[in-house]
């Protein structure tokens, strides 16, 4: 194929190369239609194994057809130019994993949350019945340095209702992908989830140590190492990493299948532990080890013996170093039948990497001065007090052990201008960056929500005289009216996890927004009360219960509604007013912003237990209005901008500058 550059294929505009593979090219083009840049994937065409490299570029269509996941590239549309297949995917412009490294290591902190987003879209893609079986940093896009999006799900694997293959690109028996990162039993074409468990904790022990596990001359001497030899301790190369960090490399890093993690969602449960701080990880992650033989950590014996190799060849009973030869002779006769990835695609070697200086934890932005005013929720404007931010673990934070199944934020909606005036929703990415208006009139357009599947958000507008329910797609476009009626203000919408259910409030005309409203629900054209009252209404994830402010006694506090048992529970007391609430991703925990200090409570983001508690403080300082995201991120407004910190407390981190507000994660 002639380069492209210039031409149009379609509704799209080749602009410019911007990658070129052993089986595949990629272009930067213009989608003319939605006016948005797009990344346009060709099959590189070959006079041998045409055939098969078309089956591979076919089969990641139909891989990534099945996937809807934040954290993996988008695909928008397919087709053949010239008798060339063709993919057009999401335009990542940060580059790879890879190159954000520059073969340095990263803070262990920033690898772990990388490698968590990286785990829930594994876990997604593996739900959905994908293998990915090549991931390594160069197959992980970035969307910006904290944002990974894994790609090239061209060798992926379909697994079939009863665990079957359904179609292979490889014969009987014979391995694929990259050696570095492949599992020992990969070698002899064997794969499941575990196998993926193994390439992730190899990008990640590269991401913390700046080099891969192990190294060798031959991609055959790398799978040998795999089975044969213990995992090269991370602390040898980066001193000060936490002994639970090595845990979970080791159990990732297990040359048995069975004594790895059971699926990426306990590796990403790990994970989840470890960049929460939590001190029980050790007690999470067992040892690897066996009942004939006692090991350390790093799977060496105490005795004579110094290595618990996984043989990847069944061979009968024999004696120790019979065996051992046994797989060396049966790898080496399979290694003309490992399809590898070509050398030049193969990570640097890593022998020549320098030792690394000791890794320092990341700090949150230092503390400064705080003002208790904040603004009340009829004008829902922020004030120009200073922010305080405070850090630190949070007594007996503990991670979600269960994540529910829905997708991940990549993007933000929120607010700029003043409720009541002429306030306008925007849309940027996951960093703030890149800024898009998306309400374009004179009308008071603000609380925006995203519709599951990301591609809408409803938000609340006074454009027909009364203050209506309104949708329109996330990528611009002409808004419409979803949820309207005379002689009432309809506000705040929300909607459900399963996207066929809508949470409002209904104000009567000229009854002040500052009060209580009828809190409903909207589905399939129709609507009906709850039967309480209040204001800033969420489902939780399992859309069973609603988390609501209710104006009790001179002050909001934070309900919780339960649709089964008609349960309704008041979970926060006292003196401060609770405001807006945030579910978590599992449903435990409810984030809020205590709003004026005035009881026992200072004014800042708070977390709660949804049956009740103890809250618990995230940050200090004039913020509002949470979103908890999936990578356990909350988003909220200051006087300034958007900002965002983990739940206890760390990474805090402004996004924004533009006095934006109402922040809410895309799903």
């Amino acid at each position: 194929m002639n380069s492209l550059i210039g031409k149009n294929i379609g509704r799209y505009k080749i602009l410019s190369q911007l990658g070129k593979g052993g089986m595949a090219v990629v272009y930067e083009a213009l989608d003319t239609t939605l006016d948005r840049r797009v990344a346009i994937k060709f099959i590189q065409p070959g006079k041998e194994q045409i055939d098969v490299f078309l089956a591979r570029f076919r089969r990641e269509a139909k891989a990534l057809a099945k996937l809807s996941h934040p954290n993996i590239v988008k695909i928008f549309d397919s087709g053949e130019f010239e008798g060339n297949p063709y993919l057009v995917m999401d335009y990542i412009q940060g580059g790879t994993l890879k190159d954000l490294m520059k073969d340095k290591p990263l803070s262990w902190q920033k690898s772990v949350q990388i490698t968590i987003q990286m785990a829930r879209a594994l876990d997604a893609a593996h739900k959905a019945d994908v293998l990915h079986r090549d991931i390594k940093p160069s197959n992980i896009l970035m969307a910006n340095d904290r944002t990974p999006m894994l790609s090239d799900f061209g060798i992926a694997k379909i697994i079939g209702d009863d665990g079957e293959t359904v179609t292979t690109l490889t014969d009987t028996g014979a391995g694929i992908g990259t050696p570095d990162y492949m599992a020992p039993e990969q070698g002899v074409g064997k794969a499941d989830e575990r196998s993926d468990i193994y390439a992730l904790g190899v990008a990640l022990y590269q991401l913390v140590t700046g080099r891969l596990p192990y190294h060798a001359d031959t991609p055959l001497a790398v799978m040998l190492k795999k089975s044969t030899e213990p995992l090269p301790p991370p602390s040898t190369y980066v001193k000060g990493l936490p002994s639970q960090l090595e845990q979970v490399l080791v159990k990732a890093l297990a040359s048995n299948p069975s004594k790895r993690f059971k699926s990426m969602g306990e590796f990403e449960s790990a994970l989840e532990r470890l960049g929460g701080g939590a001190d029980t990880l050790g007690t999470f992650v067992d040892p690897v080890t066996d009942a004939d033989a006692t090991y350390d950590q790093f799977e060496t014996k105490t005795g004579t013996i110094h290595t618990k190799p996984f043989l990847i060849f069944p061979v009968a009973v024999g004696a120790g170093v019979l065996i051992l030869c046994v797989g060396i002779l049966g790898l080496a006769f399979l290694a003309n039948r490992i399809l590898f990835t070509p050398t030049s695609e193969r990570e640097n070697p890593t022998d020549s990497a320098p030792l690394p200086p000791s890794v320092q934890e990341d700090t949150p932005a230092p503390n400064s001065p705080t003002d208790g005013a904040s603004a009340s929720p009829e004008s829902e404007n922020p004030t120009d007090s200073a922010p305080s931010p405070t850090a630190g673990l949070l007594p007996g934070e503990e991670p979600a052990s269960t994540i529910p199944e829905r997708n991940f934020p990549i993007q933000i909606a929120y607010v700029i201008g003043t409720s009541g005036g002429n306030a306008s929703i925007y849309v940027a990415d996951a960093n703030g960056g890149g800024k898009d208006l998306l309400t374009n009139n004179n009308c008071d357009n603000s609380v925006p929500h995203w519709s599951p599947d990301g591609t809408s958000i409803v938000f609340q507008s006074d454009c027909d005289g009364t203050y209506d329910i309104w949708q329109m797609s996330a990528s611009g476009g002409s808004p419409f009216m979803l949820i309207g009626s005379q002689g009432y203000d309809d506000r705040e919408a929300h909607y459900s996890l399963s996207g066929d259910q809508i949470v409002y409030v209904r104000h009567e005309l000229g009854v002040s927004y500052n009060t209580n409203g009828d809190i409903r629900v909207y589905s399939d054209g129709s609507d009906k009360s709850t039967g309480v009252s209040g204001r800033g209404p969420v489902f939780s994830p399992d859309g069973s219960q609603l988390a609501y402010m209710h104006l009790d006694g001179g002050t909001w506090q934070i309900y919780v509604y339960d649709f089964n048992s008609g349960e309704n529970s008041q979970i926060t007391f006292g003196g401060d007013d609770s405001r807006w609430p945030a579910w978590s991703p599992d449903g435990r925990e409810i984030a809020y912003n205590s709003a004026t200090g005035q009881g026992s409570n200072p004014t800042g983001i708070w977390t709660i237990s949804a049956d009740g508690g103890d809250p618990q403080l995230v940050i200090e300082g004039d913020y509002g209005r949470p979103s908890w995201s999936e990578s356990n991120l909350i988003l909220f407004n200051s006087p300034l901008g958007l900002w965002v910190a983990r739940p206890n407390g760390g990474g805090l981190e402004q996004i924004t500058s533009d006095y934006g507000w109402a922040g809410s994660w895309s799903r």
